[in-house]
């Protein structure tokens, strides 16, 4: 074995030398281990014979091989491509060598096993389809960015939210783009942009924040954000990560419960004004009629400044009555407060109200401003 063949040997890749034929001219230990032979040092004895039979027994690979040679011209041109081997699969490199004194032209093939990286990219290309579909099937919008805030992913629930509202962008063409540039047309993602800077990216805190758009066929839309440090190994920080969600429908919902609670709480003091309206009137028409009943029945019997006591009484409380209904007329306002204890009529309920147009202190139903 000559130096060039010792050099070869000593190769820490599997690497082997063929002739004008493809006949095997020298291998490294490593292209032994390859073809599954054990190494030889001598090109006459057993061993080397099975290395060549096991060389050509590879026929796509001898096929692939002869191929490339016809389309190598000159010393130190090379080829490439991609050979199967059962679950293996390798780079393969065929480069002309300068041809030795006194023999054919000679070319060195070189196999490059890529089988665990071609695993590894089968595997993180499926985990990132899979996060895809995970993210598209989100009904929140998300938006990824890198550490310079550029678009790196984004889920369909966002692409259709920016189509909405005027921006039809693929994602193909989303991605790469300033995020903050994207979100421009929003005055209130402006600050919260600014903020994702020195909170999220420098300080790994999360922020949040309100926004308000327009959609193409006039409708307005209320989203809640949230963006947060995207973190990697070490815990260290290399992006951000923007959820939004359309709120739209909740803070309507919550604006109808506030009114239902007002409403609830106006019907409450109507029915306070009821029961109060019904205690003075049911207090006053109790106190005529038995009066009017009386002077009826004992008119003859009963003094004169009996009667006239009696008849001053039904005044009163008609007045009174008279007043009730001429503040109703008046009422703009009412709220239930409390009962007041009341020397002449009995325990009347306080309500507040806005009589023509102005308010009033605290004027009752029946009686005197307190």
């Amino acid at each position: 074995m000559n130096a060039d063949q010792n050099d070869i040997e000593h190769l820490p890749v599997p690497y082997v030398v063929l002739d004008d034929s493809l006949t095997l001219v020298s291998a490294s230990r490593e292209a032994w281990r390859l073809f599954g032979v054990r190494t030889a040092r001598s090109p006459e004895c057993e061993q080397w014979h099975a290395l060549t039979d096991a060389l050509a027994s590879k026929r796509e690979l001898i096929a692939l091989v002869g191929a490339s040679t016809l389309r190598l011209r000159h010393t130190g041109s090379m080829d490439r491509f991609v050979w199967r081997d059962g679950e293996r699969l390798f780079a393969v490199a065929v480069v002309v060598l300068p041809p030795a004194s006194g023999s054919d032209q000679r070319y060195g093939v070189c196999f490059e096993d890529r089988t665990a990286q071609t695993l590894y990219d089968r595997e993180r290309e499926s985990a990132r389809r899979y996060l895809e579909a995970t993210l598209d099937s989100l009904p929140a919008g998300v938006t990824v960015t890198d550490a310079d805030l550029r678009v790196t992913n984004m889920n369909r629930a966002e692409t259709d939210f920016l189509t909405s509202v005027g921006k039809p962008d693929s994602l193909p063409d989303i991605v790469g783009r300033s995020a903050p540039d994207l979100y421009a047309m929003f005055p209130e993602c402006a600050e919260a942009w600014i903020r994702t800077r020195s909170d999220v990216l420098r300080d790994g805190r999360s922020i949040e924040h309100a926004m308000t758009a327009t959609a193409t066929d006039g409708s307005i839309h209320r989203r809640a954000c949230r963006i947060a440090p995207l973190r990697q190994a070490e815990d260290r920080i290399v992006g951000a990560i923007r959820v939004s969600e359309d709120i739209t429908e909740q803070e309507r919902m919550a604006a109808e419960l506030r009114n239902a609670e007002a409403m609830a709480a106006r019907f409450e003091a109507v029915q306070g004004v009821v029961t109060t309206l019904n205690h003075e009137i049911n207090n006053a028409l109790t106190t005529v009629l038995g009066n009017a009943e009386m002077l009826n029945a004992l008119w003859e019997q009963t003094a004169p400044d009996a009667r006239r006591a009696m008849l001053d009484d039904i005044i009163a409380h008609a007045t009174r009555i008279s007043e009730v209904t001429r503040r109703l007329r008046t009422l703009k306002d009412i709220r239930s407060e409390r009962y007041l204890d009341d020397d002449k009529y009995g325990d009347d309920q306080l309500i507040a109200w806005q009589p023509d147009g102005a308010r009033s202190r605290r004027p009752c139903v029946g009686g005197e401003e307190s």
